[in-house]
């Protein structure tokens, strides 16, 4: 029996891809948005009419072409880095799939250098412009250099910081190396950092734990010693992965009691955060019994 596929994409994903969809060579040049032939092997194989294989050598074609096809791959990275976290789920683990083929493409040689699609080159430089420059400062709107903070702002962060967790932790997972490796380790350690932003950088770690908790306890031995910081800006501390977790977990703990200074919501995703890394420690056969 042959699976039926959708003709036709969900109104608000197809007006995203339009929206990407440049037409004048010049405004491509400059970076704005995506070639049209990008867009519609990417509208294809997400309706489900090309296969990742297919949609993967499609969605490069026209950068081979360019007169310097190296400088213009950040263009697809940018169109995929968006994919995984904006338009929902389903469109985001399809964009995984689709990043994991193109990693399995063979080299393209350019007159001006050769592409080495296994690496994805700059992609994981184009993922931490988009996602993850909050991790080295202040994001504008903590320091309100965009603004009020309105509660619709925030309800669009608390969004955007848990679903670029997910799809962080779902790179990871899927293709490691592409981003920093550590950088699941990093996030976790953001709920000891006391950081103004907490409240909302408390959905990134969720977003993580929610998606790879347990790998994340298992991936690395509990000697290993990891330099991390423990609080916010500059006092860094040497410490093996247990006693990283158990600094996590005794974090998490006070940050989701009634008189924390976090707001209910925060509060309420501090605990859940909690339990996940309780249940992923507890999984793990190399357990060590800690309390919190």
């Amino acid at each position: 029996m042959s699976v039926q596929h959708p003709t036709e994409l969900p109104s608000e994903v197809e007006a995203w891809l339009q929206e990407q969809t440049t037409y004048p060579r010049e405004e491509l040049l400059r970076g704005d948005g995506n070639h049209p032939d990008e867009i519609d092997a990417m509208r294809k194989f997400l309706v489900g009419t090309l296969t990742a294989h297919d949609a993967a050598a499609a969605i490069i074609h026209s950068i081979t072409l360019e007169d310097d096809p190296p400088h213009e791959v950040y263009r697809l990275w940018g169109l995929l880095a968006a994919t995984l976290v904006e338009l929902g789920r389903e469109v985001g683990r399809k964009s995984l799939d689709l990043l994991a083929a193109i990693q399995q493409l063979p080299d393209a040689t350019t007159p001006t250098g050769t592409i080495k699609w296994s690496d994805l080159p700059g992609f994981g430089n184009m993922w931490y412009d988009s996602h993850s420059m909050h991790m080295d400062g202040s994001p504008p709107w903590e320091s309100g250099r965009e603004g009020i903070l309105t509660r619709e702002r925030e309800t669009v962060l608390r969004d955007l910081y848990e679903d670029g967790g997910a799809a962080e932790a779902s790179i990871w997972l899927r293709i490691p190396n592409v981003i920093n490796p550590n950088l699941g380790y990093e996030v976790l350690n953001l709920s000891r950092s006391g950081r103004a932003c907490l409240f909302i950088n408390l959905h990134q770690v969720h977003g993580w734990l929610k998606i790879a908790g347990p790998q994340l306890r298992l991936d690395r031995p509990l000697d290993e010693v990891m330099r991390l910081e423990r609080k916010a800006w500059g006092e860094y501390a040497d410490a093996t992965m247990e006693e990283h977790w158990h600094d996590w977990e005794k974090a998490l703990a006070e940050l989701s009691k009634d008189d924390s200074t976090l707001p209910q919501e925060s509060r309420k995703v501090a605990g859940e955060c909690l339990a996940m890394m309780q249940d992923a420690r507890l999984q793990d056969p190399r357990n060590v019994s800690t309390d919190t």
